[in-house]
């Protein structure tokens, strides 16, 4: 468990002995000592990745009322939910890592709905004062930005795919989420020391296929970059709409629609696969909605422009972008 904790450790504190109350108490048990009684199983897709380690899935049994068990045997994981007793039993194998992190994941973002947080899918840096969050489609761009934020402009990382925001006084705060960055091959051997530790750590990287991607520890680009990990809240000055072509000189204009922002907007209730426990029921769509609006509204408090072109962000266009007066095409 200690690279597990570890992991979140970036965003998040980890505080010991037992609070006086918790949404939920979890036991870690070995996987050797799983003994399953005669249930009847249902197959469970639990999270759908097209990266085979990230790919997770299982059999679902109800050993009893309330209570409700969830069996890898690809990872070597089991999980026991006793709802009324807000119990959850782990039982772990050296393979368990990615599946214990992405329900810790998991039943943190339901617990944040119910208390009015968005989670935007988002990449984001800060200059230690302010969030610029990079806001996409899959491929546009996100991790380059943020490369760009961390490497060439000293900023922090504050997250690599999820951006957790509440509006207080109309005003959008935003506060990172640990999770494992994805980056593109062509984005990866623009820093040669990055693309070194990658191989070195068996990833092979083909200069022939820019646009594919490789997920890795967040822990590793901090040691390639020695950059510091900042967790938030803050205020969000800047949302980053890119569109990366090589083809471009890169450019900034002013955008006014929030619904370029607001359709990246993740809610758990949309989610096909939300129903793979029923630990924590997610908040429904009608609870979500006004949150929604709420930010729509506030996106008037913050500068969001769309960059286009190769993806080298010089000090001239980032000052463009956290510049609330600059309104030209670059």
């Amino acid at each position: 468990m200690e690279n597990i904790f570890r992991f979140f450790t970036t965003h998040l504190s980890l505080t010991p002995g037992r609070p006086a109350s918790a949404e939920a108490s979890v036991f870690v048990h070995s996987y050797a000592e799983l003994n399953i009684k005669n249930l009847e199983w249902e197959e469970v897709l639990i999270r759908r990745n097209k990266y085979p380690e990230f790919h997770l899935y299982g059999l679902r049994g109800l050993p009893e009322a309330g209570k409700e068990m969830i069996l890898s045997e690809h990872t070597g994981t089991a999980i026991l939910f006793e709802e009324h007793h807000r119990r959850i039993h782990l039982y772990i194998s050296e393979r368990s890592y990615i599946q214990v992190i992405d329900l810790i994941r998991d039943l943190f973002i339901r617990l944040e709905e119910y208390r009015g947080t968005l989670v935007l899918h988002a990449s984001a840096a800060s200059d230690g004062e302010k969030i610029i969050a990079v806001v996409g489609r899959k491929g546009a761009g996100k991790s380059t930005f943020l490369l760009e934020l961390l490497v060439d402009h000293q900023y922090k990382f504050v997250s690599g795919d999820k951006l957790f925001l509440r509006i207080n006084d109309g005003e959008i705060q935003a506060y990172g989420w640990p999770d494992y960055p994805s980056l593109g091959f062509g984005t990866i051997l623009k820093y040669p020391r990055l693309a070194e530790m990658l191989k070195a750590e068996g990833y092979e990287l083909d200069p022939a296929k820019p646009e594919a991607k490789i997920l890795f520890s967040p822990h590793l680009l901090e040691k390639v970059f020695d950059f510091q990990f900042i967790a938030g809240p803050m205020p969000l000055q800047a949302v980053l709409l890119p569109d990366v072509l090589a083809s471009e000189e890169t450019g900034v204009i002013q955008e006014s629609d929030p619904r370029l922002v607001t359709e990246h907007v993740e809610i758990t209730a949309n989610n096909p696969l939300n129903g793979w426990n029923h630990f924590i029921k997610p908040a429904s769509s009608d609870v979500m909605l006004p949150k929604i609006q709420q930010l729509s509204d506030a996106l008037s408090t913050c500068r969001m422009v769309s960059v286009r072109g190769k993806g080298i962000l010089d000090s001239e266009l980032l000052s463009r972008i956290t510049d609330s007066s600059a309104r030209a095409l670059v």
